[in-house]
């Protein structure tokens, strides 16, 4: 299931680009509502990226900023893009609130960086495990939804396999490994997993001892996503998962504390030589005699 260009990134992108084109014509966001006989929320919920555009509101948004050909044309074409079906919402009946937006941006990332205290993260799930976690939330999943949500995390995995594949970075805490999800076999398969693809090119894996200690995320898992669109404002987010939904931050001085709490815990964790020995040992130490 081939992966296309994400719609989430193409509202980002045409949302920030109408904005600079509405401030360089001077133009209010009050003029702009009324021009298009919207509320000035709808202005703002465009500019943010948050909903899609309509082609006839678009047409009158440009005529307004007095628009030229070349912008006309490039801003068409990201409109087109941001009304275009993602490969995931197919998955949309099945995957957590708010999950969407982050998929979205993640299709595109250019780099990714995680710390997990808990789990193995999504990215580097084998089917299996994917499946075990699945059937202990709290309400489990008919077998026709755990089928479709393990679908869907394999599908994600995709990015790191494609011709430009992202790069992941993981640090992963010793607990993670030592986790019995599903049973012995099951987590045999899954360190197995993870050691093939820490020898790939773009991804690599490190473990943070038990022995370690204090360290500066004991607050909890992360995901950072960074984008490269030419786009300082669509550059970097931080995901965070939690019981009841999820928190998706995009503002710099927020990015950059989770920034500095993986910096910190990757410089604190086993370099990869060291790590591909741990996971070795731990995958042996499941192998069943």
């Amino acid at each position: 299931m081939a992966q296309g260009e994400s719609p989430t990134v193409g509202r980002l992108l045409l949302g920030i680009r109408l904005r600079k084109l509405r401030q360089s014509k001077d133009v209010s966001a009050d003029q702009a509502a009324n021009h298009v006989t919207r509320a000035p929320s709808a202005i703002t919920r465009f500019e943010k990226g948050q909903t899609a555009v309509p082609a006839i509101v678009l047409g009158k948004l440009l005529d307004l900023y007095e628009a030229s050909a070349e912008e006309r044309d490039a801003l068409n074409l990201l409109a087109r893009r941001a009304r275009q079906s993602g490969w995931w919402e197919q998955f949309g009946d099945v995957l957590p609130m708010g999950f969407e937006t982050y998929v979205g941006l993640e299709s595109e990332a250019d780099e990714l960086r995680t710390y997990q205290c808990q789990v193995v993260p999504g990215l580097l799930q084998s089917e299996r495990y994917a499946e075990a976690l699945m059937r202990a939330e709290p309400h489990p999943a008919t077998e026709e939804e755990v089928g479709r949500r393990v679908q869907a995390r394999m599908v994600r995995k995709e990015i790191l396999s494609r011709d430009e594949p992202a790069h992941l970075y993981a640090v992963l805490d010793e607990a993670v490994l030592r986790r019995q999800v599903g049973g012995r076999e099951i987590m045999h398969e899954q360190v197995t997993y993870l050691l093939n693809q820490a020898r790939q090119r773009n991804i690599m894996i490190q473990v943070l001892t038990n022995e370690l200690g204090a360290h500066a995320a004991m607050f909890g898992a992360f995901m950072l996503v960074s984008l490269d669109l030419g786009e300082p404002t669509l550059s970097e987010y931080a995901y965070i998962e939690h019981r009841t939904g999820s928190l998706l931050l995009d503002k710099r001085q927020e990015t950059a504390v989770y920034r500095a709490c993986f910096d910190e815990v990757r410089a604190e964790a086993l370099d990869r030589d060291k790590s591909l020995s741990v996971l070795a040992a731990i995958a042996d130490g499941y192998k069943i005699k």
